[in-house]
């Protein structure tokens, strides 16, 4: 059991204890990549095609080494009008190793994004040509410096000049009960008139004391400067000459740190305690301001974020027990600020100040959870979870009226049986109940609850020659509204949905089996009074799906063909409360389903199915949906 806790905690802790990584803008990537893959996935979905395709491939021989790293992803959407949506990441390196310690290369990146919409940011593209020095002069210790040309196009403006700096990376440094990790990027981009610059330094010290105790401390600072062109207004262009202006977008991140940590094997209980202070600036620049004419929008802006995080748990397991208990707090202030411009109209700035002051935001956010299983017997499971969330929003400026709490708990009981080798048994148990209260009249219309209840059990047999998985589901859903009295439009309503899913699978042959999934779920809408607890239906829904297929498998080789079946039925109700049919869609048509598994080199997975549609008015179309997927480690 001490075990399964170690794995609980691991992964409940393991993507905070890790802080920021160096950005993707920089050059970690230096460090190539240890597998060589191609990968190709392609999904046409109704009107929509998606292409992902991905080439790594690293050869080295005696000291010299390259490498290449290409990404490309297209997405075409077809409608009344085409879309089409490319981008690609190609980077190539050559490197010749001097020492076990030095290294020396070139780098080439090229990196383009195009969208044929009509949109004020739809073509962009970077190119980098690069010499580098890779040094390792203590072990543990990873220094790259490089510089070289850089050319950055962004709506049809091409700037060109140099790119230089330096990343460093300290991996777990142990010093007595010490353990350091640290990471630290220093990058510039002068492409004049722009400039793009990256500052990174993260520190996380691992400290291990008696008595099975750790204490970690991190630390994090991060500085990115962007600089984007966007359309230059009327006034701007005929004061300065440009056709399109420049503005600059700088983020600051400042954050600190502890977590205490106990986990000893001489113990049923396990502990995580940990705190963190951060700071967020978000400055905006623009570069060429007309000081006439001035508007509201002239006025740059910035954002002022601090926030508190304290976050505690605990988790107890024995022979018949295992628990989880997790309290999290968050406090998070959040201020936006014009900017003033010198000897322009102070009616306007103020005007500015009024609307970002309405932006200003405090939040507290309180949350707590349970999760427990308990092992009544060896064939018996009872689990039982519980979260509870308070959210409190207020706003400082007196014109938002945003100002609201906001409640939501959720509790669930599941209990699974064994009853013999071959057959489970579970049902299930859960409700929540969400509220949100907004504190001023202007806003109070939109208070409501809502309830929800779901009933679920089922089971699984699996038999020598025979597999099946069985579940039915009820649910049902109600949102009241607090002043639905006092305004007509404001109407209570519920949804009720009933569900049957199974999937089975007879083995025929050696090769063959049959599979069979499918589903039905009827639902319904309407009115409701919580008061009385009854309602009006106004709305019902009824899908059925269904797909038999025939599969063959021969030793790497899986192939399934079969059917598929869907339709969708709507009805509404008269006013004697009898439904009527309002649209229909169905759709049939056969399914082919194509694995390939060759070991851990080659893996293939073709699927598609073709549609026959008809709806209720007899109108007939065709449709051919598919997904393609490819990976192979070269």
């Amino acid at each position: 059991m001490k075990k399964l806790i170690g794995i609980i905690f691991f992964v409940l802790l393991n993507g905070s204890l890790i802080f920021a990584q160096i950005s993707s803008d920089s050059l970690n990537y230096l460090f190539p990549h240890k597998n060589n893959l191609l990968s190709s996935r392609f999904d046409k979905l109704l009107n929509t095609s998606i292409l992902n395709s991905n080439v790594m491939y690293r050869y080295t021989q005696d000291d010299w080494e390259t490498w290449i790293d290409y990404k490309f992803n297209s997405t075409i959407i077809s409608s009344t009008a085409k879309n089409i949506k490319d981008e690609q990441n190609l980077n190539w390196s050559a490197a010749y190793r001097f020492f076990d310690n030095l290294q020396a290369g070139v780098l080439i990146r090229n990196i383009s994004y195009s969208d044929d919409r009509q949109l004020a940011f739809n073509q962009a593209s970077v190119f980098n040509s690069l010499a580098y020095f890779r040094f390792i002069p203590i072990d543990k210790l990873n220094l790259n410096s490089y510089a070289g040309y850089s050319k950055n196009t962004q709506v049809n403006e091409e700037d060109t000049g140099i790119l230089y700096g330096i990343e460093g990376s300290l991996n777990q440094f142990k010093s007595g009960s010490f353990n350091l990790t640290s990471s630290l990027v220093f990058q510039n981009e002068d492409i004049s008139p722009r400039k793009n610059t990256i500052r990174i330094l993260n520190f996380n010290n691992k400290n291990f004391f008696e008595n099975y105790f750790t204490n970690i401390i991190t630390g994090e600072f991060s500085e990115k400067r962007k600089d984007f062109y966007f359309a230059a207004e009327p006034g701007v262009l005929e004061a300065f000459n440009v056709a399109n202006n420049i503005q600059s977008r700088t983020e600051r991140n400042y954050a600190i740190g502890d977590r205490m940590l106990f986990d000893s094997p001489q113990s049923d209980w396990s502990f995580a305690l940990d705190g963190k202070v951060s700071r967020r600036d978000i400055d905006r620049e623009t570069r060429y301001v007309r000081p006439t004419n001035i508007t509201t929008s002239s006025f740059d802006t910035k954002i002022e974020e601090l926030k508190l995080d304290f976050n505690g748990m605990a988790a107890y397991g024995n022979s018949w027990t295992n628990n989880l208990f997790k309290l999290n707090l968050t406090e998070r202030e959040e201020n936006h600020i014009a900017k003033d411009i010198p000897n322009t109209n102070r009616i306007i700035f103020e005007e500015k100040k009024r609307i970002e002051n309405q932006k200003s935001n405090r939040s507290q956010l309180i949350t707590l959870s349970y999760a427990g299983e308990y092992y009544l017997s060896g064939t018996d499971i009872l689990q039982i979870s519980a979260f509870h969330r308070k959210l409190k929003y207020d706003t400082p400026s007196e014109e938002n009226y945003d100002d609201r709490d906001e409640l939501l708990s959720i509790a669930r009981i599941a209990y699974n049986k064994q009853l013999n080798p071959f057959l489970n048994l579970f049902a299930n148990l859960e409700g929540s109940l969400n509220q949100i209260s907004y504190l001023f009249s202007e806003r109070s219309s939109n208070n409501n609850k809502n309830r929800a209840i779901k009933l679920s059990a089922g089971g699984r047999y699996s038999g020598k020659n025979f597999t099946s998985a069985n579940s039915a589901e009820v649910s049902a859903n109600y949102t009241t509204y607090d002043f639905e009295n006092l305004i007509p439009t404001l109407n209570s309503f519920s949804f009720r949905q009933y569900a049957f899913k199974d999937s089975s699978v007879i083995k025929l042959t050696k090769r063959t089996a049959a599979e069979a999934i499918g589903y039905i779920k009827l639902s319904e809408q309407g009115d409701f009074n919580w008061d009385e607890f009854s309602g009006k239906p106004a709305r019902f829904l009824e899908e059925i799906y269904l797909e038999p297929k025939l599969k063959y498998v021969w030793n790497f080789l899986n192939l399934g063909v079969g059917l598929r079946y869907f339709t969708l039925s709507t009805f509404n109700y008269d006013e004697n409360n009898i439904k009527y049919i309002v649209s229909r869609y169905k759709s049939i048509g056969p399914i082919v389903e194509l694995k390939i598994i060759y070991g851990d080199s080659l893996y293939v997975n073709l699927f598609g199915y073709y549609e026959f549609i008809e709806d209720e008015a007899n109108l007939k179309r065709e449709r051919a949906n598919m997904n393609l997927e490819v990976n192979w480690n070269i």
